[in-house]
């Protein structure tokens, strides 16, 4: 594969387990959890989105898509589902999508705070070129020059673990300082692990959300 290509399923990265899977109550259609979402019914009945999937009470699965929420509420999938008549709360569609996009802010925050993410042009390249690393966020303000020796050195590691190798360009610099606390950032990378997978996964939900799927940049296999 080319730097190029993308990842359709990145939740791939992690094994699939064979209890992971949800109906989706508009589409009947089943997936993994990790490209779908949770919603529950607060106790005045309003739906209420659950993307961190551990509110308590019975729950409804969507396909994690604006569209696919918005027929939800139109064609009454929700009120069939939790078999009561429920109503969405005020601008539950953009509610989602911010807590999608803090959920991959989060992700990112922890992976700093575990020790697994290095910053900066220098400490990336040592960590890419260690073998460590299969995550390379960059701003996508940055400078061509810098972005594209980190992309080949992934890409040499890439061919000669024969892993594959993922690049994140969906922020910019201001986002990423302020997610990580530091003055400047524009180039993090981070060690492959648990971490890193579950981050994959919710930048994989919020493209998806957002009708831009495989926006995950792919290099190896």
């Amino acid at each position: 594969m080319s730097e190029t290509e993308t990842n359709p399923k990145v939740q791939n990265f992690k094994p699939a387990k064979t209890d992971d899977t949800r109906k989706c109550i508009v589409s009947q259609d089943v997936f993994e959890k990790t490209a779908m979402l949770r919603f529950v019914v607060s106790p005045d009945k309003l739906i209420t989105p659950d993307v961190k999937n551990n509110l308590p009470g019975r729950g409804a699965w969507v396909t994690a898509d604006r569209k696919m929420v918005e027929q939800a509420v139109d064609k009454g999938a929700f009120n069939r589902a939790f078999k009561q008549k429920v109503k969405p709360m005020e601008g539950l569609t953009d509610i989602i999508e911010s807590l999608l996009k803090k959920a991959v802010f989060d992700g990112l925050s922890l992976c700093r705070k575990s020790g697994d993410l290095q910053m900066g042009h220098l400490k990336a390249e040592e960590s890419i070129l260690s073998g460590r690393t299969r995550i390379y966020v960059v701003a996508n303000d940055a400078g061509t020059d810098t972005r594209k020796k980190l992309t080949a050195k992934m890409r040499t590691i890439a061919e000669k673990k024969g892993k594959k190798c993922y690049i994140i360009d969906h922020f910019s610099s201001a986002e990423l300082i302020k997610c990580l606390g530091q003055e400047k950032v524009i180039h993090v990378a981070i060690k492959t692990g648990p971490l890193a997978m579950s981050l994959l996964a919710k930048i994989e939900k919020w493209d998806r959300y957002n009708g831009k799927q495989n926006m995950i940049k792919i290099i190896g296999e």
